[in-house]
């Protein structure tokens, strides 16, 4: 799934962010992170990992940005309207390019049935019997 998104850059540029696999995989190179991680890093704050996500969704359409300016555009952005307009943006493409999911499917789906007939004998030892001392030998007798 692909999911594009654009918005405009700090000098006025518009930015073309798009998510597919090869972006994925860009961002999870540049942070040596899963893109999982990136998502919920980037989001709890951690201004890295969203210069990570925001580099991979851009190098399709801007293929001469580097990861360093890339951070540069975090930076500009901080502070202003202009991040929570990167945020919006790839939480729009990053959403878009998910699959769906189904909603009917259930949450916790009930077990699967057991298995046929019945068990060979109850578990534990059975009534009456007297219990065996491992070992091999006998006790030696108390005087």
């Amino acid at each position: 799934m692909i999911g594009q998104s654009r918005l405009t850059g700090p000098d006025g540029e518009e930015l073309v962010l798009l998510y597919d696999h090869a972006a994925r995989l860009a961002a999870e190179d540049a942070a040596d992170k899963p893109f999982g991680d990136l998502i919920t890093g980037a989001f709890a704050g951690r201004l890295g990992y969203l210069g990570a996500l925001l580099y991979g969704g851009l190098r399709r359409h801007h293929p001469t940005l580097t990861l360093g300016q890339a951070h540069d555009l975090i930076g500009e952005a901080v502070g202003g309207d202009m991040l929570l307009s990167l945020q919006e943006g790839m939480v729009k493409a990053i959403t878009a390019s998910m699959p769906a999911r189904d909603e009917s499917e259930e949450a916790n789906p009930p077990k699967a049935p057991g298995g046929t007939g019945t068990r060979s004998s109850a578990p534990g030892a059975k009534k009456g019997s007297t219990p065996r001392r491992s070992g091999g030998r006998p006790r030696a007798a108390s005087r």
